[in-house]
């Protein structure tokens, strides 16, 4: 899906993607920086939590060729 989502936002002639994800979830944060992904960010008590709020990571991809992206 991920695949998919970065070569929709490529052929729409988008340069920059973003997204968030919450500081929990290393996995994830894992697998967008295997994608190039970097962190720019961080939104302080951006979720829910079960037990208060938590923050948000923002990453951001340059959709160029480094992104192995075909436009």
């Amino acid at each position: 899906m991920l695949e998919y989502t970065v070569r929709y936002v490529t052929r729409k002639k988008n340069k920059t993607m973003f997204l968030e994800v919450r500081v929990s979830n290393p996995r994830a944060i894992s697998l967008y920086e295997n994608r190039g992904f970097t962190i720019v960010g961080r939104r302080p008590d951006y979720y829910q939590a079960s037990e208060g709020r938590e923050d948000a990571i923002i990453m951001r991809l340059e959709l160029d060729s480094k992104s192995g992206v075909s436009p």
